[in-house]
């Protein structure tokens, strides 16, 4: 009887199996205009965002990225895109933990947060460009969480190698039947697959405020280190799990 169900199976790679709301990676984006800032915040406030097995960086360092991507392949469509990474290591092998991301794209959100376990949320964004200058609003649930901006200084000449080799998440999928543990707790890894076209250093800014539902105003922000807008294109492959909490004992 088994067999007879399984063969039998829709052959749909997302739900709902009649007509799936996204397909397969990879996907592919070209000209991304991503500003990040990155500051620097306490320890504490990392580690409380950082899940382990990751090692977080000693140095409280965090960044504040906002963006507008646009998505080419398998299908179009750009949407904007703000998030809080922190960079991170697993197995002594370098990249950024997303402790949070917002997004106005529906089909973004539940394909980021299935495959890859991405913690993308819906919310309001406003990006504004003008002159060199630009900035971001998040807000969500009647709360504004996150106002950034960025002024462009200086044009770099040659493209500076991106320093992390991949991308960790956190993906946690709930229990239909069980509250106290849920079906999916992996550490996901995505390997980088991205090439800048323009980059320009400039001066950030960054504010956070807070609901119950997105407690930013607990993280300090002691200091902006750097800011800079990244022109690149990227693809989000396949990627693999690096940890599986369920499984240990």
């Amino acid at each position: 009887m088994a067999e007879s169900v399984m063969t039998k199976l829709p052959k749909a790679y997302s739900t709902p199996v009649s007509s799936p709301m996204f397909v397969a990676p990879p996907y592919r984006y070209v000209g991304n205009r991503q500003i990040n800032i990155v500051f620097k915040t306490t320890p504490a406030a990392v580690a409380n965002m950082v899940p382990a097995p990751l090692k977080a960086n000693p140095d409280g360092i965090v960044a504040v990225y906002y963006a507008r991507f646009n998505l080419v392949e398998p299908f179009q469509q750009e949407y904007n895109e703000v998030g809080i990474s922190i960079p991170v290591a697993f197995d002594g092998i370098p990249g950024v933990y997303f402790a949070c991301m917002y997004l106005d794209s529906a089909p973004g959100i539940a394909c980021g947060r299935e495959i890859w376990g991405f913690p993308k949320k819906d919310a309001a964004i406003t990006i504004e460009d003008k002159g060199g200058k630009s900035a971001a609003t998040v807000s969500r649930m009647g709360a504004k969480l996150i106002s950034a901006t960025f002024e462009a200084k200086t044009k770099l000449s040659t493209m500076p190698p991106y320093p992390y080799k991949a991308f960790y998440n956190l993906k946690i999928i709930p229990s239909v039947n069980n509250v106290d543990k849920p079906d999916v707790m992996q550490l996901t890894s995505i390997p980088v697959v991205r090439q800048s076209d323009e980059v320009y250093v400039g001066t950030g800014t960054v504010e956070f405020g807070t609901s119950a539902f997105d407690p930013l105003g607990d993280i300090p922000i002691l200091a902006i280190i750097h800011s800079q807008l990244d022109v690149h294109e990227m693809s989000l492959c396949s990627g693999e799990v690096v940890f599986d909490y369920l499984r240990q004992k």
